[in-house]
């Protein structure tokens, strides 16, 4: 064990001071990464355990985590709970068992618990208030909710209906995205159908910004009508452009054309009620027969006479025209023209713009009064307009994208070679810090094991002085390096290297 000592000491004295720094260095990151990997395995991966707490409750659940010997962390400023993930289906289950968390979302649980010595005027407290949290958490159920608060105003019962006031309800929104029209009539037709008399009118969706959801205020019916009208009109108006311009876009390319369409819609609801009667179609309703009886002058014979009533076929018709069609459509159309090639030896010119043709234009309208549904008994109006565009916006965008695009290709590409030279000189440098330190081990390693210079002592016993020894050294060496001269090359090119 000593001489191991020794001979690692010995080769610590052999080294430098540069090769005792980085042997230092390699050996403490080398414990430090050893030690972080351990830590870093060993470490529980923590999941959610409570949200939104108060920060009352907060403290009592942390005191009985602290209680258990249950690791947790904090987070969300303090309002929610984090715990080995492992272990929180059954931190949960201990928690509820000590009613753990309070201020969660009450439904009709609250009434698992009865108390017989409850008054009426708290059984319908209660009442409301499980109603309320059942309403919410159906709310909350949505994906775009993250929470809700529902608050409910239940009049009392009065005798006389004159006196009944109406319920009111309203509701405080925490959403995760927005919430669409049809999202947010449906909430408020959830809420009226689960309280009795409630009307949809009298509830009041807010959102956690205080931005409210429900258009109470926006108007009557004619302004939100008017608004579904506007939106109806744009959609078949977009329609139709889209398709003619598909059209245009396959045949002439894109760019090369735009297509503008105005539509003319019938937003009248009309009932017709219409009866046709039709007198070549005739069939006999009833048949009366009549007999007379003889009288006491007479022959003696009976007279019969009939009575026949016909009925007129006839037609009734119910007829309730459909909400939103189309009167009559206009559309414009612009075409760009062509452009020929410059001539040989003038590559440099611009193109030269060239009209299109009649037979062009006519190919065009057609297909464009196809894909529009072009009805001329509507008095429907198109017009196709050939002329040049304007593209020097465009154009300069191009340049001005494809200079961008060449600056940061040939930035990204410098960058890579300078982070690859970069790497390189570090890999020779390291490459060749470890090789001297190599030698350097090596060189001290047979150095410790050779025998050491003797020193000599005078006839009395004494040591001589150092000069001496140094000279009784130097021919020490002398000797070797007459009998192994390739050795003493080897330790004087060492010596050179460092």
């Amino acid at each position: 064990m000593n001489n191991s000592l020794s001979q690692y000491g010995a080769v610590w004295n052999r080294l430098s001071m540069n090769h005792r720094v980085l042997l230092v260095l390699v050996v403490v990151g080398t414990v430090v990464a050893g030690v972080g990997t351990v830590r870093w395995a060993r470490q529980a991966t923590y999941t959610t355990l409570y949200s939104n707490l108060a920060p009352a409750e907060a403290g009592e659940i942390v005191d009985v985590l602290t209680g258990l010997d249950i690791p947790y962390q904090i987070s969300a400023g303090g309002t929610a709970l984090q715990v080995p993930e492992h272990q929180a289906q059954a931190v949960r289950l201990k928690l509820a068992a000590q009613g753990y968390p309070r201020d969660g979302v009450v439904g009709y649980e609250i009434f698992d618990k009865s108390n017989l010595g409850m008054t009426d005027f708290l059984q319908k407290v209660n009442f409301r208030r499980a109603l309320e949290g059942e309403i919410a958490k159906s709310i909350m159920s949505l994906s775009e909710v993250s929470a809700a608060r529902v608050h409910l105003v239940m009049p009392e019962s009065r005798l006389f209906s004159r006196d009944q006031k109406q319920p009111t309800a309203s509701v405080v929104l925490k959403l995760n995205g927005s919430l669409s029209e049809s999202q947010v009539a449906g909430i408020a037709h959830l809420v009226a159908s689960s309280v009795e008399g409630l009307d949809v009118d009298a509830i009041s969706l807010v959102d956690s910004r205080g931005k409210l959801l429900t258009e109470k205020h926006a108007g009557d019916m004619e302004t939100r009508l008017s608004s579904t009208q506007l939106e109806l009109r744009h959609n078949v108006e977009n329609h139709l452009e889209s398709k003619a311009q598909s059209l245009l876009d396959r045949t002439l390319g894109a760019g090369r054309s735009v297509v503008r369409v105005i539509a003319d819609l019938n937003f009248d609801k009309v009932e017709t009620q219409a009866e046709n009667y039709d007198p070549d179609r005739v069939a006999i309703r009833s048949e009366e027969v009549q007999t007379a009886k003889p009288g006491s002058e007479g022959d003696g014979a009976s007279q019969n006479a009939t009575i026949t009533n016909y009925e007129i076929s006839k037609t009734v018709e119910h007829v309730v025209s459909a909400f939103g069609t189309i009167e009559r459509i206009s559309v414009a159309v612009m075409v760009d023209g062509t452009y020929a090639p410059p001539a040989a030896g003038a590559e440099d010119a611009a193109p030269t713009y060239q009209p299109r043709s009649a037979d062009e234009l006519g190919q065009i309208a057609a297909v464009v009064r196809t894909a529009v549904g072009f009805d001329s008994s509507r008095a429907d109006h198109m017009e196709v307009v050939n002329m040049a565009f304007d593209t020097s916006v465009e154009d300069e965008l191009a340049q001005d994208l494809q200079s961008v695009e060449s600056y940061e290709m040939y930035y990204d590409l410098g960058r890579k070679v300078l982070y690859g030279l970069l790497i390189l000189v570090a890999l020779l440098y390291v490459r060749r810090t470890f090789k001297k330190l190599g030698k350097a081990l090596a060189g001290a390693a047979a150095g410790s094991h050779a025998s050491p210079v003797p020193v000599t002592f005078n006839q009395g016993g004494a040591e001589l002085p150092q000069q001496t020894q140094r000279t009784r050294a130097a021919d020490v060496f002398g000797e070797r390096a007459r009998g192994r001269p390739e050795e003493v090359a080897k330790i004087i090119k060492t010596m050179m290297s460092e």
